[in-house]
């Protein structure tokens, strides 16, 4: 007789899964910061007037 059932187990699967996903993307932002500092990017694409300026589909503005 199993201890715990299916679903549970099921459940506690997806639990830690959803914690990993959320670690990697919270560790996404650093990368992506590190990479930018890292090959001297210029922030100027990033500027708030040249992303409104060129708005594109799920850009957030």
């Amino acid at each position: 007789m199993p201890f715990i059932s299916s679903g549970a187990a099921t459940l506690a699967d997806a639990a830690i899964a959803v914690h990993r996903v959320r670690v990697l993307l919270d560790a996404a932002v650093d990368v992506a910061a590190f990479s930018f500092v890292a090959v001297a990017a210029s922030a100027e694409p990033l500027a708030a007037a040249v992303q409104e300026a060129r708005l594109h589909p799920g850009q957030w503005g």
